[in-house]
This record gives structure tokens, C-alpha cells and sequence, in this order.
């Protein structure tokens, strides 16, 4: 115990001393390594350079601004230098001075990101997706908030970061959704837009309020799964589509264009199309939003929900202990209450409980278990259910032939004792046009 206390204090001093000798360098000039006098000034330029290039892009101009801002004076200076032909000691002189900027930089870069990496994990996600293009001027101006409390930082008042982190974090997430929406929205609301321009209002009216509808659909999405870019790429394709449909209706419509019977029917058909996969577009949606409902209902210890296609695995875990004999206590009842209101979000489903065991006891017990375990909630279910909610229900017994970790071990023992149930929403076809039967 004496010896785990003096480990930690060793540990804790040394972190001190870190910090206090890289604030006491804040205040001091660096030490500046000399380069040799047979130095070749343009290849330590280079050198320089590369390594300004590399600091930026790991955020030490906002992390250490004046320290930074130092080091890209002097590789100015030496460039200039070079260029005006002085003496290569005076070259090598800006170099070496400029260097030892940099190290500072990057050494008090990282201190900021012990006190504000939530920020900078904001700030760098906010430049992937092009918030410094699309808006160049929002972006400067939180970093300049941003400089504002790293140089404190610089100087050992760092009182100001820790108490507006949060604030300099929403910047920079609202930064990067902004961003995300204009860059996958873009084209689609300049084609809606010129559409408007040219008449859509009188000449395509529903044609338009679907199109703005999408948007809106696609906008909603980003904001809620800012991260889910496989999906919000799709949508935003389809959200595309719907908006040139609309520029071309506009334009036939109102060029009163004449189409013959086979033009009518191709047109009509595009309509149907285009109609299916703004209804598949809003069904995946809405199961998108059940499924992210169903798993923010139970706590950690209570079970975890998965998806597989249409269909929706809920994990119980917190009947385990309650269902040694197949009955239901009052916390087992509390959890399945929750998997009842599931179902009946999704509305009429066919459900199937598993039971399952770990390998203590022996195949027979084991498999009487299961089945009473399965049997005990599927009956729950059936009995709670409002009537018709519940078109099919299956109880199987699977003992210990589907184990998720090894049975050698009480941790492993305790993942495989669980009851899985699968719901499968009968407006599976709706949700996922193309599914199979469960």
C-alpha cells in the first residue's frame, strides 16, 4: 500500500514538474540548439517548413498562438534572408531561433490538450467537413475565441478555458452540422431554388412541397445522426433526385410541352418512382427513430438492443437471476413492461424469445431451463399485449448451443445466461420493402 502511494506521489511530481517547467519556459526565451555553421540554409528551410506545415495541421497555431505565431515570424525572416542573399550564419540564425518557437509551441500545445481535447476533437471534426470553406468567417471567429484562452494558457492563467470549454466546443460542433448539411444539401436546394425561379409554385406545386419536404427530412436526419454519413448520403441522393424531377416538371409544364402516350406513361411511372422512395425514404426513417426509442429504454444493466435488417433484438440482461426457475419477480416485470411498450411502438409484429443458458448443470436441466425462461416472457408478453399487437410468438429453448463467450469463465458464464427477444414489425414492408419473412 506504502509503496502504490509513493508511485503515484513520484508520479503526480513529475506531472507538476512538467507543467511547472513549460510554464516557467513561457516566461523565459527558449533554448536555442545552434545549427552547425556548414548547415545548407535552403534544405534547413525546408526542413522548417515542414515542420510549421505538420504543427498546423495538428492545431498548434490555435493551441499556442504566440509561441506559433513567433516561429512563423522567423521562418519569414529566414526566408527572406535567403532570398536577399546574407551571410548563411544569419539564415541559420532565424532557423534556429524560429525552431526552438516551434518546440515550445508543440510542447505547450500539448498541455492545452490536456485541459481542452474536447475542444480540439470539435474543432478538428468542424475542418473535415469543410466548415473552414463554407463558412470561412464563423470559423475564424471561433477560433479567434479560441486563441483567446489558449494564449491564457500560454501565459498560466488557464482559470477562463476550463470554465468556457463547453461554449468553445458548441462552436465548433455547430460549425461542423452546419457544414455537413451545406455540403451534402447544396445542390439539391439550388436546384429547388431555380425551379422556384422558374415557376414552380404554378406549374408543380405538389412536385415542390415534396421536394422541400426532403430537405427538411434529410436536415432533420443530419442533426440527429451527424456521424451515420453512409445514410445521410443516400438520403441527400435521394433528396437530390426529387429536386431535379422537380426542375424538369417545371420546365415541361410550363413549356406546355405535348408528350405522346408513350412519354405519358414513362412520366408517370418517374412520378411512382419518385413517390416510392420518398415513402421508403420516410419509413426507414421512422424505423430508424423506434429502434434509436426502443434503445434508450433500458439501462445498462437491464438489456441492449440491436437490429438486424427489420428485425430488432432486445438482450435482456437483467433477468438472468430473476428467471432461475422460470418466474417472474417484480424488476423482471418492470423490464418486460418496457419490451411490451417496444412492441406496441412498432405496432403488430411476429416475436420470438430465446432462451439461453451457460453450460453448468448439464444438457437436460439446461434445456428445461431455457424453455421455461422463454416460455415465462413470451407468456408475459401475450397476456399484456393489447389484442391482435402480437400476430405470431414463438418460446425456444436453446440452452447452452449459443453461447457469446466462453463458459470457462464466471464473466463469460454470466454474457451467455440471457433471453433474447426478436421482433419483426409486420409494417416490415413498409419499413424495408424488399425484406424477408422472420
Amino acid at each position: 500500500m506504502f509503496n502504490r502511494q509513493l508511485k503515484n506521489g513520484i508520479k503526480k511530481t513529475i506531472v507538476l514538474g512538467v507543467i511547472v517547467l513549460i510554464v516557467w519556459s513561457c516566461s523565459h526565451e527558449p533554448v536555442v540548439n545552434e545549427l552547425s555553421a556548414s548547415a545548407n540554409p535552403d534544405s534547413e528551410i525546408v526542413k522548417f517548413n515542414i515542420g510549421i506545415g505538420q504543427a498546423k495541421e495538428e492545431q498548434v497555431n490555435v493551441l499556442a498562438p504566440e509561441s506559433f505565431k513567433t516561429a512563423e515570424d522567423y521562418l519569414k525572416d529566414a526566408k527572406k534572408s535567403l532570398s536577399q542573399k546574407e551571410k548563411p550564419t544569419e539564415t541559420l540564425y532565424y532557423i534556429s531561433k524560429g525552431q526552438a518557437y516551434l518546440n515550445r509551441a508543440n510542447e505547450l500545445a500539448e498541455l492545452a490538450r490536456t485541459k481542452i481535447g474536447d475542444v480540439v476533437i470539435a474543432r478538428q471534426k468542424a475542418i473535415m467537413s469543410g466548415a473552414q470553406t463554407f463558412f470561412s468567417a464563423d470559423f475564424k471567429h471561433a477560433d479567434n475565441l479560441l486563441k483567446d484562452e489558449t494564449e491564457d494558457i500560454e501565459k498560466n492563467k488557464s482559470e477562463s478555458v476550463v470554465k468556457n470549454r463547453s461554449e468553445l466546443q458548441l462552436n465548433y460542433m455547430d460549425l461542423e452540422l452546419r457544414a455537413i448539411k451545406q455540403a451534402r444539401l447544396k445542390k439539391a436546394n439550388d436546384t429547388i431554388e431555380q425551379a422556384v425561379i422558374e415557376g414552380a409554385k404554378v406549374f408543380a406545386p405538389q412536385s415542390l412541397a415534396l421536394a422541400e419536404k426532403n430537405v427538411q427530412d434529410t436536415y432533420a436526419y443530419i442533426t440527429a445522426h451527424r456521424d451515420d454519413s453512409d445514410n445521410i448520403n443516400m438520403r441527400a441522393d435521394e433528396t437530390l433526385k426529387s429536386a431535379n424531377f422537380l426542375l424538369q416538371i417545371t420546365r415541361d409544364t410550363k413549356a406546355g410541352k405535348s408528350a405522346s402516350p408513350e412519354e405519358v406513361a414513362i412520366g408517370n411511372n418517374a412520378i411512382n418512382v419518385l413517390v416510392a422512395e420518398n415513402l421508403n425514404l420516410q419509413s426507414r426513417q421512422v424505423f430508424a427513430r423506434r429502434f434509436e426509442e426502443a434503445r434508450s429504454s433500458f439501462s445498462v444493466d437491464e438489456a441492449e438492443v440491436y437490429k438486424q435488417g427489420n428485425t430488432v433484438i432486445i438482450r435482456l440482461k437483467g433477468l438472468n437471476s430473476p428467471l432461475g426457475n422460470g418466474v417472474l419477480n417484480s424488476k423482471s416485470v418492470a423490464i418486460l413492461a418496457k419490451v411490451q411498450r417496444i412492441i406496441h411502438n412498432f405496432g403488430r409484429s411476429s416475436v420470438i424469445v430465446e432462451g439461453h443458458t451457460d453450460s453448468r448443470g448439464g444438457r437436460a436441466l439446461n434445456e428445461k431451463l431455457s424453455i421455461e425462461r422463454a416460455q415465462a416472457v413470451t407468456k408475459y408478453l401475450l397476456s399484456n399485449s393489447q389484442e391482435g399487437l402480437i400476430t405470431n410468438a414463438k418460446a425456444i429453448g436453446y440452452d447452452y448451443q449459443r453461447p457469446l463467450a466462453d463458459n470457462k469463465t464466471s464473466n463469460g458464464r454470466a454474457q451467455n445466461r440471457r433471453i433474447d427477444v426478436l421482433i419483426k414489425p409486420e409494417q416490415s414492408s413498409e419499413f424495408y420493402p424488399n425484406s424477408d419473412s422472420l
